[in-house]
């Protein structure tokens, strides 16, 4: 069976599943497995999120009131760079805590860390900044969608909503098999692109 569209991968996931009880609930499977793909999942089922170039992002512009807003579908950063009088470096990052206190008494951003859903800088002023970070993919609305995973790696999005339909399943002794083809792949594609980043997560409400 060919998976190029969001259509077919429902397709998919219902042949897989071979209940014809579940066919209302097959959006919801791939919409949960999607989370899994971005953000990866937790015990019983640990898995680690899926980082690739395809997945990267740049954002640009200048810092407003002290923060930068989250773009949108935003999961994770690779730098955060400040440019002030035609010089640019990056940014570390810092616990909420360790930041307390530095706001006031920075000069240059040199830090920035996460509150209130923005990414901090310890400056206020307007100096600009560079934001390179990976991006989820957009949710899949119509059945013609596709995406780079579509394209390249539908196994991802298949064997993800199967794991995610294991509430429904109880038993099934299948999901076991599934889930190890899911993060198998999930492994050989962070692998295969050279996975880099600062290992730090922001699950975004």
């Amino acid at each position: 069976m060919t998976i190029n569209t969001y259509g077919t991968l429902k397709t998919a996931v219902a042949s897989y599943l071979n209940r014809s009880d579940l066919t209302s609930y097959i959006p919801d499977f791939i919409t949960l497995g999607s989370r899994r793909i971005w953000y990866g999942g937790s015990a019983p089922y640990e898995s680690e999120p899926l980082r690739i170039p395809a997945m990267q992002a740049q954002d640009t512009g200048s810092v407003s009131d002290g923060y930068i807003a989250f773009p949108t579908r935003f999961l994770e950063p690779i730098r955060v760079a400040a440019t002030v009088g035609g010089s640019t470096w990056s940014l570390n990052y810092i616990s909420p805590d360790g930041f307390e206190g530095m706001f006031d008494n920075a000069v240059t951003p040199d830090v920035y860390t996460y509150l209130n859903n923005a990414i901090y800088t310890a400056v206020a002023t307007s100096e600009s900044y560079t934001l390179d970070y990976y991006k989820a993919f957009a949710a899949f609305s119509a059945d013609a969608d596709t995406n780079w995973i579509i394209d390249n790696a539908p196994d991802l999005y298949l064997y993800s909503a199967l794991v995610e339909a294991a509430p429904f399943l109880a038993d099934d002794p299948r999901i076991s098999i599934w889930f190890g083809l899911y993060r198998s792949s999930v492994v050989s594609l962070n692998r295969s692109t050279k996975k880099q980043g600062s290992g730090l997560m922001v699950r975004l409400s």
